[in-house]
């Protein structure tokens, strides 16, 4: 069976089209980081983009915590340390003591993660353009647009 087999017996019903819609969402992300994980070696998908985070919070020349960048990313403070770790002894950043809360822990980004993100920019760019070229602009800015609305809907799950 395809995927979009599959997907065809979910378009009967709304109720049916938000299972499809979360099935696929969690296949995607599979296929997205199984497809980022092999062809990039020295991160994985989920360094990666703590990396683009801690390169971003840089630029604002704004410090996060650990909790702040699990909030961002979407998953525990734990799960950002063991990130961090791993992309600490790559040279990547560096764990260390907030400097507005003692009680936490902040993440610095090092020479070694801008020089990366120098050396993949391009790639990077093609990858993206490469994926969402089967969309035209106003396509493209619907999925935005959805994809916010989405995060819209998951807040309303968690003030449960």
């Amino acid at each position: 069976m395809e995927i979009k087999q599959l997907a065809k017996k979910y378009e009967d019903s709304r109720l049916n089209q938000a299972k499809g819609i979360f099935a696929q969402l969690n296949i995607i992300q599979n296929l997205l980081q199984t497809t980022f994980d092999k062809t990039y070696g020295v991160v994985t998908l989920k360094q990666f983009m703590l990396m683009i985070m801690v390169k971003q919070s840089t630029e604002f020349n704004e410090e996060l915590t650990l909790t702040d960048y699990g909030r961002l990313l979407g998953c525990s403070r734990q799960n950002i340390k063991k990130l961090a770790i791993q992309l600490e002894t790559k040279n990547f950043v560096t764990v260390k003591q907030s400097k507005h809360d003692p009680r936490a822990l902040a993440i610095e980004s090092r020479k070694e993660l801008h020089k990366y993100f120098k050396e993949v920019n391009q790639e990077n760019n093609e990858i993206l353009l490469k994926l969402f070229s089967i969309y035209n602009d106003k396509e493209l800015g619907m999925l935005y647009k959805l994809l916010d609305k989405l995060h819209e809907g998951i807040e309303l799950i968690n003030e449960k």
